[in-house]
């Protein structure tokens, strides 16, 4: 019973994030033909809100991808914000 709610919740979960489920393809792609992330991804990932964000970082954890600069904390969880004055 549990194991079919998360089956249903699953899909649910998707559309409400596209632009994490945009970026993970991206990460697969980029994996796939033996690359590393682009110099912005830090940048992409800041315009996520946090909760997307932290699990982009635990996906690209996940697939070998994140090998360079740690995050903080702060960062992780920061608002997102349009604006480049913010960003590091």
């Amino acid at each position: 019973m549990l194991l079919s709610a998360l089956l249903l919740s699953w899909p649910l979960q998707q559309a409400s994030m596209p632009e994490l489920a945009q970026f993970q393809r991206q990460a697969e792609e980029t994996l796939l033909a033996g690359e590393t992330l682009a110099p912005d991804y830090r940048l992409q990932l800041l315009g996520m809100p946090p909760a997307e964000r932290i699990e982009a970082l635990i996906f690209l954890r996940r697939i070998g991808l994140l090998t360079g600069k740690s995050w903080r904390v702060g960062d992780m969880l920061q608002s997102a914000s349009d604006d480049e004055d913010d960003r590091p």
